[in-house]
């Protein structure tokens, strides 16, 4: 290999980046071009030329001759359009935008393999000639040699180590706040000891005790300084890294002008995109969990929101509809809207759309709100029959999933015969997030902090009952109070009627007082998705809590939703005892996120969990814990699934103990051999719901 060769090879990275890249704005300001008319015609060519002829000289210098030369054609059409032939624009607009399609496939190959010619070649060559033979349209100067193009003060970083840093510093706060935790208990230890001390004062252990009280005050007093500057050094760490995965909105943005410019056009609509990014930048998983559910609204505007050129110029709007995406910063979240000029939602087809399907009973008095959020329930669609395209709440309930799961909100409003806006409420930074951790039964929790209006201490006497239903007065309007046991359908615990604890959660407009046991204050943490286990909506993720607990991260939206939805009655001490006796599960697994999600919902199913991270610990733990049934992972530390199950079988008094695998691993072989050394049953993560670990446990249990 040669010296250029060599150089070529290092550079390939950031060749096909920067290539991405100027083909995505040559894209956007192609279809800004044709949606956008003469007004800013100049801005957008000067833009495409100076891209593309850049783009020509970095092609041509890392050996993709083909590309070059494509890129050379492109450009040639750009300068004859820019002459003065504009108005062959609209003919030659698929063949500009598939041969920028090309270029961009070509560059992903390498420069020997992006060697076969096309006819695009031909095909452009032959437009630009019949562009430059159309008459002029009015004088204008030849394009000149593109500015050049400054070098920006910036260094391109590898996602993989920026995302990599980017963790590693948010989990460095998480273990700071564990050394608080730490200094914390010392100081208590401290205190303890002086006042032993102070009690015993003239015993011949004081000497002792107060040579150990001595030294323990000096290593607090170390720690908390340690502490102190060690919290200011990874602060800056977290913040630089942060800002390092922050990302624009606009090449987002950009992305989906051409998806709304060809599905109008194959729907025999006219529609324009018009953008507005606010210049923001936001988290990079942020704009990657946003462009599925950005385009499925998008394409719901145009095939459903806009209508057709014939009704518009009825109703006596343009022939053209306009759909507008826009960011707006709303403290340290991002507001983005989507909003049509259509003709809005027929709240009312909605509203009998869910009377037929049983999702509204015939008399029930709703808003308009609660009735548009029928669009979000599974399975509702105002069509009966479904398209290709998209219907107006098909998939709805998806977007609000994903929307949810970075910890935000959707909200939608609509006008008949105006429009219709979709609001997607999400932080601009998801790395690190403020939760106030709750304990319910024994078991943490954290509900995001943007959703907690209150905390409050409450009593029997505060509590009046409206319509059947439990409520306490807060901020002058009576808000309903549910225990959060019963939000999350786990079992009841009794309740003091003197001491009740509620953390007022709010979304949109509706708020509740969910009871819980205790709660510990707020906590930085890092929500990390729950993967293959993500089956169940109250819970939007996982983090670790000072002490290394795990606690699942709920969702407010699917808290108040549940509040709302059912009419518990507070169950106080007096009135209400837990069952006497509760089946037990063993559960085996080394993955503690994976182990508290499917210990949480072997709890909502009213059993009683015992916890080990591999076999090794559970043969230990069944020494002091009986279970009625073992679930077990196969993959795992010290001693795997299989190892387990064969001792357990090889034990006089586990012989008959059902175990149930829940792996990861799902092929006829993996089964089988679980099956061989004496598992009963066999469930698989990728396939995993609520409803398949019910059924395995009532088929080998009796209970579910």
């Amino acid at each position: 290999m040669n010296v250029t060769e060599e150089i070529r090879r290092e550079l390939l990275g950031e060749f096909r980046q920067a290539a991405r890249e100027r083909l995505e704005r040559i894209g956007a300001a192609w279809v800004a071009l044709e949606s956008e008319g003469t007004a800013s015609r100049k801005e957008h060519s000067v833009l495409i030329l100076r891209e593309l002829h850049t783009l020509k000289g970095e092609a041509k210098l890392m050996g993709y001759a083909t590309v070059s030369q494509l890129a050379h054609n492109l450009e040639d059409l750009m300068v004859a359009l820019e002459r003065g032939a504009w108005r062959r624009a609209p003919a030659v607009g698929d063949l500009v935008l598939k041969s920028v399609d090309a270029l961009g496939a070509m560059v992903q190959l390498s420069a020997e393999e992006a060697t076969a010619r096309t006819d695009l070649e031909t095909r452009l060559t032959t437009a630009t000639k019949e562009a430059t033979q159309t008459p002029v349209e009015q004088p204008a100067p030849a394009a000149g040699a593109p500015e050049p193009i400054g070098r920006d003060a910036f260094v391109r970083v590898d996602i993989a180590t920026a995302q990599h840093l980017a963790e590693e510093a948010s989990e460095a706060v998480v273990i700071q706040a564990r050394y608080q935790h730490a200094l914390t208990q010392l100081r208590m230890c401290s205190e303890e000891l002086g006042a032993v001390m102070r009690a015993r004062g003239r015993e011949s252990l004081v000497p002792i005790l107060g040579s150990v009280h001595a030294q323990l005050v000096q290593i607090i007093e170390r720690l908390a300084e340690d502490i102190h500057a060690g919290e200011t050094a990874v602060r800056t760490l977290e913040l630089d890294a942060r800002r390092l995965r922050l990302t624009s909105l606009a090449p987002l943005f950009r992305s989906h002008m051409r998806a709304v410019r060809e599905l109008a056009r194959d729907l025999g609509k006219q529609a324009t995109l018009h953008i507005d990014d606010a210049g923001i930048a936001v988290d990079r998983q942020v704009v990657e969990r946003l462009g599925a559910p950005l385009l499925h609204l998008l394409r719901n505007s145009v095939d459903h929101g806009l209508e057709s050129p014939a009704a518009r110029r009825a109703a006596g709007k343009p022939e053209t509809g306009r759909i507008n995406l826009t960011a707006e910063r709303a403290g340290s979240d991002v507001v983005v809207a989507i909003e049509d000029d259509g003709g809005g939602v027929d709240v009312e087809a909605v509203r009998l759309r869910g009377i037929e399907l049983g999702m509204l009973a015939s008399g029930a008095v709703l808003d308009d709100r609660d009735v548009l959020g029928l669009l979000f329930t599974p399975g509702f669609s105002t069509r009966k029959r479904a398209t290709e395209t998209s219907g107006r709440g098909v998939g709805l309930d998806v977007v609000k999933t994903q929307i949810e799961s970075l910890g935000g909100s959707v909200r939608m409003s609509t006008q008949r015969g105006q429009g219709t806006r979709f609001e997607l409420r999400v932080p601009i930074d998801v790395a690190l997030t403020r939760a106030l951790i709750v304990v319910e039964n024994g078991q943490a929790f954290a509900i995001p902090h943007l959703a907690v209006e209150a905390v409050l201490g409450v009593d029997g006497e505060t509590i009046e009952t409206i319509h059947t239903r439990r409520h306490i007065r807060h901020r002058d309007a009576w808000i309903p109070v549910v225990e959060l046991a019963a939000a999350l359908s786990l079992p009841a615990v009794a309740v003091s009627a003197e001491a009740m604890r509620a953390v007022v959660v709010r979304h949109e407009e509706h708020s509740v007082a969910l009871l819980v046991d205790a709660w510990r204050g707020d906590a930085e943490v890092v929500i990390k998705p729950l993967g293959e286990l993500a089956t169940t909506r109250y819970a939007i993720g996982a983090c670790t809590i000072a002490g290394g607990e795990v606690a699942l991260v709920l969702s407010p939206s699917e808290l108040v939703a549940r509040a709302l939805g059912e009419v518990p009655r507070i169950r106080l001490a007096e009135r209400t005892s837990r069952k006497a006796a509760e089946q037990k599960v063993l559960l085996v697994e080394d993955s503690a996120i994976t182990r508290t999600m499917i210990a949480q919902l072997l709890r909502m199913l009213g059993y009683h969990v015992g916890e080990a991270e591999d076999g090794a610990r559970a043969l230990r733990t069944l020494e002091e814990f009986t279970p009625d049934v073992v679930i077990t992972d196969v993959e795992m530390p010290q001693m795997d699934g299989i190892e387990l199950i064969r001792r357990l079988r090889a034990d006089q008094r586990w012989r008959g103990l059902p175990v149930v695998v829940l792996s990861t691993r799902g092929s006829t072989e993996d089964k089988q051999r679980a099956v061989a050394v004496g598992a009963d049953a066999y469930l698989v993560k990728t396939e995993f719901s609520e409803t398949a670990l019910r059924d395995v446990l009532a088929r080998h249990l009796g209970k579910g």
